[in-house]
C-alpha cells in the first residue's frame, strides 16, 4: 500500500505539549476537512513527488511512495535528524494502511501524531504505535463549516480506551466565540479526558482573545494559551 507525501523536513516543534523540540516533520499530503482557516492549504493536493530537505542536502522521492522505502530512508539518517518525528498533514489519518505499515518499520524514532481528531475509525495497532498524539477539536468558527462533535467523541474514546498519551489543540479565530470553546470543553470532559488543553491562536495578536478567556472561565482541565512558536520565530 502506498501513500502520499507532501513534503520532509526539520525545524523545531511550534505546538503543545513538545513546544521548542527539534523534530523531523513528514507531511502526508491530502485532507477531506480542508477547514477554511488551515495554514497549511497546500497539503491538501497529492503531487506526484515531493522534497525532503535535511540538514545536509536534500532528496526527491516519487509518489505514490512505499512505506518501507521511506522508513527505510529515515532509518539510514539517524543522527542527521532528530529522534523524535511528527507525522503530520494533511491528515495522515487518512492513509491509515500506508501508515500503519511505515510505522512498524521505523527505528528507534519517537512518533508525534497530528491528526484532526475526526477518525474514530483508526486501527488498534496504529493507536499502539504512536507515542503521543496531538489531536484537534475543531471549532465551526475555524473549520469554516458545522462539526459533528459526536465523531470527535467517539475518536477521543478510542484513544482514552487504550491509554493513549497526548494533548488537545484548539486553535481559535477573530470570530470565535466562547460559547464554542465552552462546547469543546465540555466534550473532553464527557469522554474523561485530562489531557492538557491548549488554545492556538492562528496569529500572536489573537493572544489576548485566549487569555480573556482563559480568565473568565474556570474549567477543570490543564488549560494553556500557546502562539504557534516556529512563525515567531520565522521558521517552517
Amino acid at each position: 500500500m502506498k501513500g502520499y507525501i507532501s513534503e520532509g523536513f526539520v525545524s523545531i516543534q511550534g505546538e503543545g505539549e513538545l513546544a521548542g523540540k527539534p523534530q523531523f516533520f513528514l507531511r502526508f499530503a491530502g485532507c477531506s476537512m480542508r477547514c477554511k482557516f488551515c495554514d497549511t492549504k497546500y497539503a491538501w493536493k497529492r503531487k506526484n513527488g515531493f522534497l525532503i530537505i535535511l540538514p545536509n542536502g536534500k532528496k526527491r522521492l516519487k509518489n505514490p511512495v512505499d512505506p518501507l522505502e521511506l522508513a527505510n530512508f529515515l532509518n539510514s539518517k539517524k543522527g542527521e535528524i532528530p529522534e523524535s518525528i511528527s507525522i503530520t498533514g494533511g491528515e495522515p489519518l487518512e492513509q491509515m494502511e500506508f501508515l500503519e505499515i511505515f510505522l512498524k518499520n521505523l527505528k528507534n524514532f519517537e512518533i508525534l501524531l497530528e491528526t484532526n481528531g475526526l477518525h474514530p475509525e483508526i486501527k488498534d495497532e496504529v493507536i499502539n504505535l504512536i507515542d503521543i498524539f496531538s489531536v484537534d477539536i475543531k471549532l465551526p468558527s475555524f473549520a469554516g463549516k458545522v462539526i459533528d462533535y459526536s465523531v470527535h467523541e467517539a475518536f477521543l474514546k478510542r484513544l482514552k480506551s487504550f491509554g493513549a498519551k497526548g494533548y488537545i489543540k484548539i486553535v481559535f479565530t477573530k470570530k470565535t466565540e466562547k460559547e464554542e470553546i465552552r462546547r469543546a470543553l465540555k466534550l473532553l470532559e464527557d469522554c474523561g479526558i485530562s489531557w492538557n488543553v491548549y488554545l492556538q491562536p492562528p496569529s500572536p495578536f489573537l493572544l489576548k482573545k485566549g487569555l480573556k478567556f482563559i480568565r473568565e472561565e474556570l474549567y477543570p482541565f490543564h488549560l494553556r494559551i500557546l502562539p504557534q512558536i516556529h512563525k515567531i520565530l520565522n521558521l517552517r
